[in-house]
């Protein structure tokens, strides 16, 4: 108990009074005035008593009352009387000494020396909530907190999220703009309770001075996201100075950890040592540009920068389509939006089999299952940002075990785009090795042959990959024209009223305006018949959300993209990956035992005996450690295990297991573990070819079977062939082993989603 009152007293000294002091006098409230009045009455009063001791009291007597000299002069009894006598009664003379023109001279010092003292501690004051309000004063004694370098309109949303996960230290938010007007904007969006533990800086993130100040070595994690704005002329240029600013905060955290161990006086072995050791700073990087993002997802950062920085990208284009796919919805608990997952059937073409009266809130939405005969269709409109980044993430996300049973129905992503034609080609150049595998078509509205229309149910291969093998589940579709041409409408009717689909139309022109007017004059066939009808809207969502009434025609419009609420710490928190990436690491494990004994057992599965290490239930997991390790690893093995973790939900749904026990869905897993493995694998290679990895040639397969270190110099290498590229069967023949990993991801599902359950429930 003593120990804790000691912690409290030691944390109440370190507490930042000089913030307490300055927030008070910058504040126009006369309450606010009430610690800078006291901090100077004290110590007045203080040297009051002082004197008051030396001198014997204080007595104040009238000027007739002043004891007589011998020489007929008065004579105070103290210094205080004295004083009251020069300067209250305006006596004109010096009693002690009999000098008027010296009382004249010391009464005058007097008053310009409280004077001066009146008007320094009045600049003083000044001068103090000058430096807070412009953002020029630091802070010491700060520690345990959030770092964001920046202030764009996304720091909305990243301060709610910190809240939402109980931090209840500082948030220091350093910026190049005005510091003043900034306060203002952010406070005007943010709840009012949480003012008093924002403090703002100026600066520039790029700035190594800078960064000395913000105490980083005893920070929680830093967000760097920029100070630009949409269309500020800055926004080319934000991803490059994000990248400064890390190399900014390592050379500062390597400074201060060479002044520790100096000070320590450490040899060189032990200083080495003692440096690997401190805890790395979480620094999470937005970047603008989806592709800038797509590269710092598959290459990690430079190997000196990860020893003291665990480096996290994001984009917020990417989080929101997440926020929409993954999590299906949007927006803080007080602005909760509900988006439909792609696969979830619409009322038209829910099955009856389960009774009406029997039907409950779990069981009552049905999702595509291995027997399901439609498919999920994706209508872009638009290849802005937002529009490229909502197809790159169904990609990722999209697959379905109904594919396996039935090979016509794959996921189709479909762009419309008055550019099309130029956005395939970049589009198509980025993602070569994904283009040469898939089904993929370009479309032009204006030019339609006779004999077919713009809308088919199947997609054909395009000319440079006709001999390819078929076995991607993801299709891709090009339509060069706009949303006002005719021939564009009607292949939004033919796709909404196709009974085979579950379509979904995404409105994301860059500009609100025109998102709002292209979804509110759809034909009505397709409010009618599509799954919900999303408007990218980057500043607000109100209008839509005002238009959107129940029971109206256009109550299927749902608006996504808003600024303001783009950061999610739900899809931040990596608990889920580091689970998965915990699997795959005890499947390794078994997998090293395999090469000592043979190196190269390819056509062999794993013993039911190996498979007994394999701790797919977790009970050997310890999350503290396996997150320390989960830092370690390399961005791109960390972002394949979060989309394997994105994916979960998915599989659950698609085997009405989302809403049972561990239990229930480890006997149903158990069930379908065949078509999920499968499924898996299908992710897995749309992940990879997103990588720009490809599959390894006949040339290469044969030289990997003469020698399996071959596989990894080609996957590791500049080449990125991957031998387990290929449809599921074929691993099977190649690598057998290798779909042990499909295997044990599936079966630690029902695990991983229940200590995930019981974490929120905490």
């Amino acid at each position: 108990m003593g120990k804790n009152y000691i912690c409290a007293f030691y944390k109440w000294l370190k507490r930042p009074y000089g913030l307490y002091f300055d927030r008070t006098i910058a504040s126009k409230s006369y309450k606010q005035w009430r610690l800078p009045i006291l901090c100077i009455i004290i110590p007045l009063f203080s040297l009051f008593l002082i004197f008051w001791g030396l001198n014997g009291g204080w007595t104040l007597s009238h000027a007739s009352d002043i004891n007589q000299t011998a020489n007929g002069a008065s004579a105070s009894s103290n210094i205080f009387e004295a004083a009251y006598y020069h300067l209250i009664t305006n006596g004109g003379q010096n009693l002690l000494t009999g000098f008027p023109v010296i009382g004249l001279i010391f009464t005058t010092i007097g008053i310009i020396i409280i004077a001066i003292l009146t008007s320094s501690i009045t600049n003083f004051l000044e001068q103090r909530a000058k430096g807070y309000i412009n953002g020029e004063t630091r802070y010491r004694n700060i520690s345990n907190h959030y770092v964001i370098l920046g202030a764009n309109d996304i720091i909305y949303s990243i301060i709610r999220e910190i809240v939402k996960q109980g931090h209840a230290g500082y948030i220091i938010i350093q910026t190049g703009k005005d510091v003043e007007k900034t306060r203002r904007e952010i406070f005007s969006f943010i709840d009012s309770k949480i003012h008093k533990k924002i403090i703002f800086y100026f600066g520039e993130r790029t700035s190594e001075d800078d960064m000395r100040k913000l105490n980083l070595d005893s920070a929680k994690e830093v967000f760097i996201i920029g100070d630009g704005v949409e269309n500020d002329g800055r926004d080319s240029y934000r991803d490059a100075y994000n990248i400064d600013s890390i190399e900014a905060i390592y050379n500062v955290l390597k400074e201060k950890d060479e002044t520790i161990c100096e000070k320590q006086d450490l040899e060189k072995e032990k200083r080495e040592e003692a440096l690997s050791t401190h805890k790395k700073l979480t620094c999470r990087v937005m970047f603008e540009y989806q592709t800038t993002f797509s590269v710092f997802q598959h290459s990690d950062i430079g190997k000196k920068i990860k020893e003291k920085i665990t480096f996290e990208p994001f984009n917020f284009h990417e989080m929101w389509a997440q926020k929409v796919l993954i999590l299906g919805r949007g927006g803080d608990e007080k602005k909760d939006i509900r988006y439909k997952f792609l696969d979830q059937l619409p009322e038209k073409k829910q099955t009856e089999d389960v009774p009406q009266d029997s039907k409950t809130e779990a069981n009552s939405i049905q999702y595509l299952n291995k027997d399901s005969k439609e498919r999920v269709h994706l209508i872009i409109v638009g290849m802005s940002k937002m529009g490229v980044a909502l197809g790159i993430e169904a990609a990722h996300l999209c697959h379905y075990p109904n594919y396996v049973t039935n090979s016509n129905l794959r996921t189709r992503i479909t762009f419309i785009d008055a550019n099309a034609k130029a956005e395939e080609n970049f589009f198509g150049g980025r993602f070569a090795n994904l283009k040469k595998l898939s089904r993929w078509e370009v479309k032009d509205a204006d030019n339609i042959p006779t004999d077919k229309d713009l809308y088919c149910s199947n997609i054909e291969f395009s000319e440079t990959n006709k001999n390819q093998e078929d076995w991607l589940d993801i299709e891709w579709e090009f339509i060069h024209g706009r949303i006002e041409q005719q021939a564009v409408r009607d292949y939004l009717v033919k796709a909404s009223q196709d009974k085979e689909t579950i379509t979904t139309i995404a409105v994301c022109l860059p500009q609100a305006h025109q998102a709002i007017a292209a979804a509110l004059y759809l034909p009505d066939e397709v409010y009618d018949n599509s799954l919900q009808i999303l408007v990218y809207q980057r500043l607000s969502g109100s209008i839509v959300k005002q238009i959107a009434q129940d029971g109206n025609k256009y109550s299927k419009l749902l608006p996504f993209g808003m600024i303001d609420e783009g950061y999610s710490s739900d899809l931040a928190d990596d608990t889920k990956a580091i689970m998965v990436n915990y699997v795959y690491d005890t499947v390794y494990s078994v997998l090293e035992k395999y090469k000592q004994t043979n190196p190269f057992l390819c056509d062999k599965d794993i013993s039911e005996k190996d498979w007994n290490e394999i701790d797919y239930k977790l009970v050997r997991f310890k999350s503290e450690t396996e997150a320390n390790e989960w830092t370690k690893k390399e961005v791109f093995k960390r972002w394949s295990s979060k989309y394997n973790a994105f994916c979960i939900d998915s599989k659950l749904r698609c085997i009405e297991a989302l809403s049972q026990n561990t239990k229930n869905r480890e006997e149903k897993i158990n069930d379908s573990i065949d078509i999920l493995m499968i499924v898996e694998h299908n992710r897995w290679n749309i992940e990879k070819l997103l990588a720009n990895y490809r599959p390894v040639t006949k040339d290469e397969y044969s030289q990997v079977i003469a020698e399996e270190r071959l596989a990894e110099d080609l996957k590791n290498g500049a080449k990125k062939a991957h031998i387990c590229i290929c449809d599921f069967e074929t691993l099977q023949k190649r690598h057998k082993k290798t779909c042990n990993n499909d295997k044990a991801i599936v079966l630690a599902i029902p695990y991983i989603k229940e200590l995930i359950d019981k974490k929120s429930a905490l």
